[in-house]
């Protein structure tokens, strides 16, 4: 079939965007909110120049929006270039990915996927409390109308019966408030045999904490919930602050008596220290000690004794008597100091 002279030849449109990228990569060089500016104008211009060239009706056709318009190049683009503007003014940045966000939106959502609901049935909230909830439909079944299993009944799960009973027991004392298809009234008392006796999430919830606080499941509390020690509370929190200051209070005087103490024990100790003699002083004590003893020993070239002492044992009874605790003056440390003393004259003569 010939072809209308005055119909106008369509080509396909057929842009490269790492061409469009280039282009738009001409100011670099200006900072972060210029550079997108630029970006986005250089973009525009490459989708004038692109419509211009290809023919409106040929845009339309294929990119399905109206006459005059192309939305679909305008948005791929556009994106082209916000990608470059951001690259530009160093903020562009992908998000990494963190594995802990995801365990956090499992904790945050953990409730939900153990079966939490608003209100239940108390054999619901029994097997949800003993992770039995992958068998709820088959226990419902079994029980069917029934609020409460028979003793016989489900051995595979002895918990069941115990953790059910608790519940109708708590309801039975009026510890647990209940009602009758999610609705709770006090003035209405629901028999514990009706089916549609039910049990509010957070009434299950509070009873749970006050009764049962070391038995926490999973259903109605979180992993921090679960982890609280059940006896820690605000009033408990306010006490320890209390003492906690208190204790601090006590333990700072305490370190200022002893610091005080341990000023006085060294110049205590300063006072009666002796100060260490030198090497040679100590020698000369000892000779003369030494020399002091052989004299009151000794005899003369006659024969004739020198003093009345007749040994060393003599001279450290006189000395203990006549100087009766003094320091220094033991007859442990006279009998040492006179041996030291012979020794030392003996070897330095």
């Amino acid at each position: 079939m010939q072809r209308p002279r005055n119909m106008r030849r369509e080509h396909p449109v057929v842009i490269d965007p790492i061409a469009v990228e280039k282009r738009c990569s001409a100011p670099a060089a200006l900072p972060g909110a210029t550079a997108g500016a630029a970006a986005a104008t250089l973009a525009r211009s490459v989708i004038t120049t692109a419509v211009s060239d290809a023919g409106h009706d040929t845009c339309n056709r294929l990119l399905g929006g109206k006459r005059g318009h192309a939305p679909a190049m305008k948005f791929t683009l556009a994106a082209i270039a916000s990608r470059r503007a951001l690259r530009l003014s160093g903020r562009a940045r992908l998000p990494k990915f963190d594995p802990t966000m995801k365990a956090r939106d499992m904790q945050k959502s953990c409730s939900v996927a153990l079966g939490a609901k608003t209100y239940y049935r108390p054999i619901e909230a029994a097997l949800r409390w003993v992770d039995l909830l992958r068998h709820e439909q088959q226990i419902l079944e079994t029980l069917g109308p029934r609020a409460f299993p028979d003793p016989g009944e489900f051995p595979r799960w002895p918990k069941l019966h115990l953790y059910a009973d608790r519940i109708f027991d708590g309801i039975a004392h009026g510890e647990l408030a209940c009602g009758k298809s999610g609705i709770v009234r006090k003035t209405v008392r629901v028999k514990l045999n009706d089916p549609a006796l039910t049990i509010r999430h957070v009434d299950l919830k509070s009873w749970v904490a006050r009764y049962y606080p070391g038995d926490k499941p999973h259903f109605l509390f979180d992993e921090i919930e679960r982890a609280l020690h059940p006896s820690v509370n605000s009033q408990a929190l306010s006490v320890l602050l209390v003492e906690r200051e208190a204790t601090k209070v006590e333990l700072a005087a305490l370190k200022h008596t002893h610091e005080t103490l341990r000023v006085a024990h060294d110049a205590c100790v300063k006072r009666t220290r002796p100060h260490p003699s030198g090497l040679r002083s100590e020698s000369t004590y000892l000779n003369i000690i030494g020399g002091l003893l052989a004299l009151l020993l000794g005899k003369s070239p006659s024969g004739a004794a020198y003093s009345s002492f007749r040994n060393t044992d003599a001279v450290v009874s006189a000395l203990l008597a006549h100087h009766p605790g003094r320091q220094g003056m033991s007859e442990r440390t006279l009998w040492a100091k006179f041996g030291q003393a012979r020794r030392h004259l003996a070897t330095s003569g």
